[in-house]
């Protein structure tokens, strides 16, 4: 089961990206649509509305789908720039030009362009790609922090996070209200988590000097 992990969390966590994506197409109501706020508050999962429905009569398995499209955008936007001009960059490229095939390209004349491009940037490609992905783990659980504190997505948006604030009140009638957004945020995080974990444990393990210039 251990080995499978890797392959497992790949497979989740692409599933939830893909579904966030097409979340106007596979949505079977509008995130903010109010069905029927006196019939259908807070009503538990049935046929028509899988997941349920909240205090609002909105569906829950629309708001789960389209607050992934919306926090995962947020988490991914936010990676995105701290990968590329946050100090990672520049703390891994340092750690690489040191290393002695760098050292042997300077010295053999290869124009800086060249020995980025060929001794430098495919060793920063796997340690970016890890650490990107654990950031965007810790980025989206943060958004969710912070739309649950009235500080992110403001509603009617859908959020993980404004999802869980909103199912506060009714904990004890409607647990599953908590529960799907809850769920969502943690199977995502941890999917992500593993991920990176995994593609950290690859960058070291194929972390070796380019033979020849």
């Amino acid at each position: 089961m251990r080995n499978n992990m890797p392959r497992f969390s790949t497979i989740v966590f692409g599933a939830i990206v893909l579904l966030a994506i097409l979340a106007p197409l596979v949505a079977p109501f509008g995130p903010a649509q109010q069905l029927d706020i006196v019939a259908l508050k807070n009503r538990a999962p049935s046929v028509t509305h899988l997941l349920g429905t909240d205090a609002y009569s909105r569906d829950l398995l629309s708001r789960a789908l389209f607050g992934a499209r919306t926090s995962l955008f947020v988490a991914f936007a936010a990676t995105t720039i701290a990968t590329v001009v946050g100090t990672l960059w520049g703390g891994l490229a340092a750690t690489v030009q040191s290393r002695s095939f760098v050292e042997a390209a300077h010295a053999a004349g290869s124009a800086p362009g060249r020995v980025f491009l060929r001794h430098i940037a495919p060793h920063l490609t796997g340690p970016l790609t890890a650490a990107g992905t654990l950031l965007l783990a810790d980025i989206l659980a943060l958004e969710s922090g912070l739309s649950f504190l009235g500080l992110g997505i403001k509603p009617p948006g859908a959020s993980w996070g404004n999802m869980v604030q909103d199912a506060l009140p009714y904990l004890g009638s409607a647990w599953w209200t908590a529960a799907v957004p809850c769920a969502c945020l943690l199977v995502t995080v941890f999917s992500a988590s593993a991920l990176a974990d995994q593609l950290q444990k690859m960058t070291r393990r194929d972390e070796t000097p380019v033979p020849g210039l």
